[in-house]
């Protein structure tokens, strides 16, 4: 089973997109417009087989959007497309806005724990107090994620414990990345890099045994 089957992402109409960051993008495979109708139940074997298959990280499929007319993806095509991807099993990853909609919100609903990624700043942390009470509405494992931004700046688990949450960790900037996503290199893929060390030590803390049923949603 492949711990890092799916990565969705509703939230980016307005962005890039994922498959950019990933160097993806021409990769062949659905988009969110193709499966914003999606209802009821969908095969996770199909989607699965339907998402753009990353070359650099081939354990990973994209869910993202296209270069096309923005479009809402309805909180019940949301719903249709993590429950495939869980029962697909493996490891599903979400990107939500800090602003929850309708589909944002019901992607909350159906994980298993957020975080929120939060700069060691004061202007940062108030704002993420009213990110972090919106996400506790929906979902009960909210841990914050915190971002040292300079020397001396404000410590992690005090973040954390203004904010009402689990310290989930601390993530360094990571040297090089600009380049790094310049040149399609997927973030993360620097041996013994800070994002690489937190995503291997949080994932081997939260994550169930390998050979257990079902997919987890983050």
């Amino acid at each position: 089973m492949d711990l890092l089957q799916e990565f969705a992402n509703p939230s980016e109409s307005l962005g890039g997109g994922l498959d950019v960051l990933l160097g993806g993008e021409t990769a062949r495979g659905l988009r969110w417009p193709d499966l914003a109708g999606a209802r009821g139940r969908v095969s996770g074997a199909e989607l699965a087989r339907a998402l753009p298959a990353l070359k650099r990280l081939s354990a990973l499929s994209c869910l993202s959007w296209d270069r096309g007319d923005t479009l809402t993806v309805p909180p019940e095509a949301m719903r249709s497309v993590l429950a495939a991807a869980r029962r697909r099993g493996g490891l599903v990853v979400v990107d939500v806005p800090r602003h929850l909609d309708a589909a944002a919100g019901q992607a909350l609903q159906q994980s298993d724990l957020a975080l929120l990624v939060v700069p060691a700043e004061l202007r940062a942390v108030a704002a993420a107090d009213r990110v972090a009470s919106a996400a506790r509405m929906r979902l009960g494992d909210v841990r914050a994620v915190v971002r040292p931004v300079r020397a001396g700046g404000l410590p992690a688990h005090r973040i954390a414990r203004g904010l009402r949450l689990e310290l989930a960790g601390e993530l360094e900037p990571e040297p090089g990345l600009a380049e790094d996503v310049e040149k399609g290199v997927p973030p993360g893929m620097r041996d013994g890099g800070p994002l690489a060390r937190f995503c291997a030590t949080f994932l081997n803390e939260v994550l169930p045994p390998v050979s257990a049923v079902g997919g987890g949603v983050y």
